[in-house]
């Protein structure tokens, strides 16, 4: 991701694509952050961040009426809806084991959000 970009006034589904890939993004942080040894209290910004970020997209999910974005506004409020509960978790997470099991259980959705962005790039 580029460092410096202007968010102001994005179309929605650019906005929902750039949204999406933060979440993306802060799970894929935790994730190598859990690979580097690091414990889950000192992970509490980057847990934060991302709970943030999913609180964030939220406001996006009705994302009907776009022209072009059919399929990826429903599957859109679908994946948003599924990271919703996620986000309460990832607040409970204070050590190693805790975030171990919080990317186990959570990975796959992150997956789908992934899988839902390449799949519906060309609309965008």
């Amino acid at each position: 991701m580029r460092d410096g970009f202007a968010d102001i006034g994005d179309p929605p589904l650019v906005g929902a694509y750039r949204n999406l890939a933060n979440v993306i993004l802060r799970f894929n942080t935790l994730l190598v952050a859990y690979s580097d040894g690091i414990s889950g209290r000192l992970l509490r910004q980057e847990i934060e961040g991302f709970t943030s970020s999913i609180n964030e997209i939220s406001k996006l999910a009705p994302i009907t009426n776009i022209s072009g974005a059919g399929t990826f506004a429903a599957s859109f409020t679908g994946i948003v809806n599924s990271l919703l509960p996620i986000a309460d978790l990832a607040g409970g997470v204070v050590d190693r084991a805790q975030l171990r099991t919080f990317l186990l259980d959570n990975y796959e959705i992150v997956d789908q959000a992934l899988l839902l962005m390449a799949q519906n790039s060309s609309k965008l």
